[in-house]
């Protein structure tokens, strides 16, 4: 696949699984054998099941959280973006800044790399 047909991939995934909660289409954008690193954490993310329950703990945690894409690029199957994510806690509003690689086999999305801020 293209680079343009990788990042339209990334972008739908974030738009209707993170923003519109629309987690029934997860299978559609994640590859069984999944797996996303977190920089500092010893704890790694698995599979369809995987990203479902942390899309939804996510949704519970943050009142209004959407995810806001601000910049994206790459080459060869790996798609980098700079986001950033809005939600309210305690009626304030909260953003954090992560940088995610993705890497995309046959359509779907197979590993993941994620740098992320603290909420501010």
């Amino acid at each position: 696949m293209s680079v343009e047909n990788n990042k339209e991939i990334i972008k739908d995934f974030i738009e209707k699984v993170w923003n519109n909660r629309q987690y029934e289409l997860i299978p559609h954008f994640i590859a069984e054998n999944y797996i996303v690193w977190v920089m500092g954490s010893k704890n790694t993310l698995k599979g369809v099941e995987g990203v479902l329950a942390n899309v939804q703990g996510v949704h519970r945690s943050f009142d209004q959280f959407k995810i806001q894409i601000e910049d994206m690029f790459g080459e060869a199957g790996k798609i980098v973006s700079r986001l950033t994510l809005h939600s309210i806690r305690d009626a304030e509003q909260i953003t954090m800044r992560e940088i995610i690689i993705h890497r995309i086999e046959q359509g779907k999305i197979v590993e993941a790399w994620s740098l992320g801020s603290q909420w501010d």
